[in-house]
């Protein structure tokens, strides 16, 4: 998923043309439908939400993984909604993965606070571990093992109306800090790429290069 189509058309569409002739992909990217369709019959779908509204047209799917590429420009609304469509009746276990730069305005940094250190670069020690959550009203309540989060340490309801027994199962997350020196092989292509980020101002310098929040 990226924001918009251009932006998919830009950046996707051919490397998507190009992976299926690699992988030998019994037929060629679908730039109407935006697909990918492998040997094993499964598919690689390219999407775009560019308003809240647009979430709609995503009514009802199912999808086994969702990637998207710079979440920090959807908003909230578009992210958790699109997350509902993660439901699979294959047997495997959905999940999510998203990159993005850094934007501290967008609801991303809030999500990975934890993460982050008071100079708004990621604490080392941190990166990579995996925390859980639930959402209790609209606030996300934190723990480090799903048993942080049970109905009883809480202090939330443990069964409905009805009497059945509320399943709380909390999602994981973590963050995982990059940076250019994690892509060589774009540095080999474009060596001149590293020149360019280090020519921008203060602010794009230390968000772009050194992923500062």
């Amino acid at each position: 998923l990226r924001r918009t189509f251009p932006q998919l058309e830009n950046s996707h569409f051919a490397q998507a043309m190009e992976e299926g002739k690699l992988l030998g992909c019994k037929k060629d990217f679908n730039q109407t439908k935006h697909f990918l369709e492998y040997n094993n019959g499964s598919l690689l779908k390219f999407g775009a939400c560019p308003d809240d509204s647009y979430v709609l047209s995503y009514l009802s799917q199912e999808w086994d993984w969702i990637g998207f590429d710079e979440l920090t420009t959807f908003t909230a609304k578009q992210f958790w909604y699109l997350l509902t469509r993660l439901r699979s009746t294959t047997g495997k276990k959905p999940y999510c993965c998203a990159t993005c730069n850094p934007d501290p305005e967008s609801f991303v940094a809030e999500l990975i606070a934890w993460w982050i250190g008071d100079d708004g670069y990621p604490i080392q020690e941190r990166d990579g571990v995996i925390r859980y959550f639930i959402r209790v009203g609209d606030e996300l309540i934190w723990g480090d093992t799903p048993e942080d989060l049970t109905p009883e340490k809480l202090g939330i309801p443990a069964f409905d109306r009805e009497g059945h027994k509320i399943d709380y199962m909390p999602m994981s997350f973590t963050f995982i800090h990059a940076d250019i020196y994690d892509n060589p092989a774009l540095l080999r292509k474009d060596p001149k790429y590293l020149a360019n980020l280090l020519a921008q101002p203060t602010v794009d310098r230390e968000r772009l290069l050194r992923g500062n929040w």
